[in-house]
């Protein structure tokens, strides 16, 4: 099968799902052209992939109309000659035999710039692209009116993303549920280092959602009522970078937690790996952002859950669909503190590995079982 891929970027560290699409598919004797308008530094070297940047960009004059536009609220549209004329090439002389499209707002990119309906055309929906750009009227309008058009097809990881955006364009839509699949041939549990602390760890972009102020506030209200000697017991490493670096830094400073938490930085695959395997427990309170931002199915969450750590995490878009509350870890409402040191208390009498959370990878989120459905998807939309 030809498969024509696209999105804004490709390579970012935040996108390995797509990666590993990719190499499911080539493994499997599929063909991919991968376009997108900036990639990162990537090492696909296979005969059956080819990736083309194609620049998507407006001079100053039309930039300040469309946000201005988009301010108001009065279109959310995609229009560029000079991209349309180069991807509509591309995909005439790729001549796909599907499309599959990373995010609504960015497969608008595509469909605003190349007629493709003739081609089956997949959109596959992720986390922001189904939560903060719903406040917008004239994005809402365009996802219902392309969920008329007879050759798209829509992905969404998760139920309650399929139930989210069927509120917020009142109409029900015939779409693919595709949970994530991670790598568990990569992340094998293992027995802890024996350091003498016990270690909570999160690995995630440093962003509003992923809710890393509110651990920092519940450790510190944790470990208030312990000596200073049975404080050095606990370390919190955050691993990831972003906008949130210095705030949080700066909060570190201000609840004096300097010799509890630890700034790992932007971490390799590898470094992730080590990190799982000297951890206790995986936090991730995922948060609706202020913006509306939310969450998908964090990998992350996935990927802990392989090496067997137990979970804190939150009642938060898909991640209850992940992490059964009391079997896989422990969910606590959005920003509740209260609840949130609570589970903190409860989940270090729990043990350090709980062989259950792997099973449950293995069995519903493997880098396998999402690749066969997804292979199963295109079929279907051929059809």
């Amino acid at each position: 099968m030809k498969i024509l891929m696209f999105s804004e970027e490709f390579g970012g560290i935040t996108t390995t799902f797509i990666r590993n699409e990719i190499d499911y598919l080539l493994a499997e004797g599929h063909i991919i052209m991968y376009i997108c308008n900036e990639a990162r530094k990537i090492n696909i070297s296979h005969a059956g992939f080819s990736l083309h940047v194609l620049e998507f960009r407006r001079d100053s004059f039309w930039q300040k109309i469309f946000y201005k536009f988009r301010y108001y609220d009065i279109f959310f549209y995609f229009k560029n000659y000079k991209f349309g004329k180069q991807i509509k090439e591309a995909i005439y002389d790729f001549s796909p035999d599907i499309i599959h499209c990373h995010f609504f707002n960015e497969a608008l990119i595509l469909m605003d710039n190349a007629k493709v309906k003739s081609i089956p055309l997949l959109i596959h929906f992720h986390g922001y692209d189904a939560s903060r750009l719903l406040k917008y009227k004239s994005y809402k309008r365009r996802i219902k009116s392309i969920s008329n058009y007879s050759n798209v097809h829509f992905i969404f990881c998760s139920e309650n993303m399929k139930s989210r955006i069927e509120r917020a364009i009142n109409r029900k839509i015939n779409g693919a549920i595709l949970l994530y699949g991670i790598r568990t041939d990569k992340f094998i549990p293992k027995e802890k280092r024996p350091t003498g602390q016990y270690v909570f760890l999160q690995i995630a972009k440093l962003e509003n959602k992923k809710g890393h102020l509110f651990s920092l506030i519940t450790l510190n209200k944790f470990l208030n009522d312990k000596s200073i000697e049975d404080r050095k017991k606990y370390k919190y490493i955050i691993a990831g970078d972003g906008s949130l670096l210095e705030k949080l830094k700066i909060t570190v400073r201000d609840l004096a937690l300097e010799n509890c938490v630890e700034f790992a930085g932007a971490i390799t695959p590898a470094k992730a790996i080590e990190l799982l395997g000297n951890a206790d427990v995986f936090l991730h309170h995922s948060i609706t952002a202020e913006d509306g931002d939310m969450e998908g199915i964090p990998n992350a969450i996935m990927e802990a859950m392989a090496m067997e750590l137990p979970i804190v995490s939150t009642w938060h878009s898909g991640i209850p669909e992940l992490v059964e509350n009391g079997v896989n870890g422990l969910l606590v409402h959005e920003k509740s503190i209260d609840e949130y040191i609570s589970a903190i208390k409860s989940i270090t009498g729990w043990p350090i590995r709980i062989k259950e959370n792997r099973q449950k990878i293995l069995q519903q989120f493997s880098y396998e079982s999402h690749g066969k459905q997804l292979v199963g998807i295109y079929q279907n939309c051929k059809k």
